[in-house]
């Protein structure tokens, strides 16, 4: 935008204030839900399940995020069923892990690449 002559600066201040104020309500919310925050709950693992949802779901895609994030925690309560795997049932992570690693091979573009031309690209 810049070379085209537009002033990036307002849209960056804005798009950071919207994303502050989404993260605020966001935290104001669970606080009510569970009636306390604690220091505990920003752990950096939370960070990485996001992070494997999108790279499970497709890069640069918010469908692919959206499916990711679903599948993710599908496959999480699917291992953790004791009905299914018994006691095995307890390394549920492991299986999660070698899932997912499973889906990166196969699928480098993530489940979006699945549906081929109907995903589309994402801009240059």
């Amino acid at each position: 935008m810049r070379a085209a002559g537009f002033a990036t600066y307002p849209y960056k201040l804005c798009a950071f204030v919207l994303g502050s104020v989404i993260a605020s309500l966001a935290g104001v919310l669970f606080a009510l839900k569970d009636g306390v925050v604690n220091p505990e709950l920003l752990v950096w693992n939370q960070s990485g399940t996001v992070l494997l949802m999108i790279i499970l779901g497709g890069l640069g895609h918010l469908r692919g995020a959206m499916l990711g994030a679903l599948v993710f925690s599908l496959l999480q309560e699917l291992y953790q069923s004791e009905a299914l795997f018994g006691g095995f049932a307890k390394h549920w992570q492991l299986m999660l892990g070698l899932t997912i690693i499973a889906f990166v091979a196969a699928l480098p573009r993530g489940l979006v690449g699945l549906f081929g031309p109907f995903a589309r690209r994402p801009a240059a």
